[in-house]
């Protein structure tokens, strides 16, 4: 199916929600400095879950492995930023733990920017793609970038590249994000 309108953004997956008719509750997994989280907020989510571990994690490719300080202002900034919006439930953890407590088949969005390495990705993607419903969107941050494990773990998951949009941000290889349609 050809898509009538433009996705090269992260920020505009929101307009997905509308054009395949999808619940409008998303998940955003590796939220660090929160300002992709921001773009979400904008997308009018009856529900926006922000997880992150928010903690030193030396073997988590990407921010995971930045100093303690670094997360734990992070994390204040955050839950400052959306104290007082009850649809959005900042959640401190493990991604995999935390997708425990999420229905299965209830999400539209599912955005992951969390552990990049291989098989960090590849873990992710096994426990938040039952989050989405039949339809649902599963985008990701760094999927071109040569150094992490994105691409291969997204392409591997989709059976090729043939399912596989491409988010070209600014251009730069280190920063094209991807999308795919459940």
């Amino acid at each position: 199916m050809k898509l009538t309108i433009e996705i090269k953004y992260r920020r505009d997956l929101g307009k997905l929600l509308d054009y395949f008719v999808l619940p409008r509750k998303a998940a955003e997994v590796g939220v660090a400095e929160g300002r992709f989280s921001l773009e979400m907020h904008k997308w009018d989510l009856d529900e926006l879950y922000l997880v992150d571990i928010w903690e030193n994690v030396p073997f988590i490719e990407g921010c995971g492995s930045f100093e303690q300080s670094w997360h734990d202002k992070n994390y204040n900034n955050v839950k400052e930023q959306f104290k007082d919006d009850k649809n959005v439930l900042i959640m401190k953890g493990f991604s995999h733990k935390m997708a425990q407590l999420i229905p299965d088949n209830s999400l539209g969005i599912v955005y992951l920017d969390g552990d990049h390495t291989y098989a960090g990705v590849k873990a992710d993607i096994q426990v938040w793609w039952s989050k989405l419903v039949e339809g649902g969107i599963m985008g990701f941050h760094d999927y071109k970038n040569p150094t992490y494990g994105v691409m291969r773990a997204v392409t591997e998951h989709m059976g090729g590249e043939q399912n596989i949009n491409i988010l070209e941000e600014d251009g730069k290889i280190e920063n094209i994000g991807a999308w795919v349609k459940k």
